[in-house]
């Protein structure tokens, strides 16, 4: 087949397409584009690709022809103009957040978290890593130590609560879990 008839071939079965699916046929396709100044009738873009006919999927009329991420962008809103109209006003609210200086920014140190409060015949550490290290052993084998149920169910170690080792949980950051270990003792 010379390139010449299957460009032709290609015209013929996209002219088909358009008809079987939207009703129109590759001149009126040709014509919208004109008529949409050669691009999407939305963001304008003229690229060399092929634009997507945008149909209303309730009475199958074609609205005009769309790029892809206009396209896409119209389904992602459910081609809903109550939804549109919403996001329009959205993008073109004032901010929340005027500045950078206003958002409150936090370091993981300052979070509120659960973390344990280990407890060892050598002293308390915030957490089973801290305390591992100290022991040269892997976390979870000072939790088992410590006797935590699913550090047990590891098979890591034995539980040594007997021994002095024990955790507690608590809801803190980590300079109010620092403090506890500090005065040696949870006042709550």
């Amino acid at each position: 087949m010379s390139y010449h008839s299957s460009k032709r071939h290609k015209t013929l079965k996209r002219d088909k397409e358009l008809q079987n699916k939207f009703g129109i046929n590759l001149p009126t396709y040709d014509k919208i584009i004109e008529e949409q100044g050669g691009g999407c009738a939305i963001c304008g873009d003229a690229s060399k690709i092929t634009l997507a006919v945008d149909h209303c999927h309730e009475t199958g009329r074609v609205r005009g022809l769309l790029c892809g991420k206009c396209n896409r962008a119209l389904g992602l809103l459910r081609d809903n103009p109550d939804i549109i109209k919403k996001a329009l006003k959205y993008l073109t609210r004032e901010y929340i957040i005027q500045s950078e200086n206003d958002i409150e920014r936090k370091t993981s140190d300052e979070w509120v978290r659960w973390r344990y409060i280990v407890t060892t015949p050598e002293g308390m550490f915030v957490g089973f890593t801290k305390a591992g290290e100290h022991y040269d052993v892997h976390p979870t084998t000072l939790g088992a130590w410590c006797g935590h149920s699913s550090y047990l169910k590891d098979g890591r170690g034995k539980d040594r609560s007997s021994e002095g080792f024990s955790y507690i949980p608590k809801k803190v950051t980590l300079k109010e879990a620092q403090d506890i270990i500090k005065n040696g003792k949870d006042n709550n």
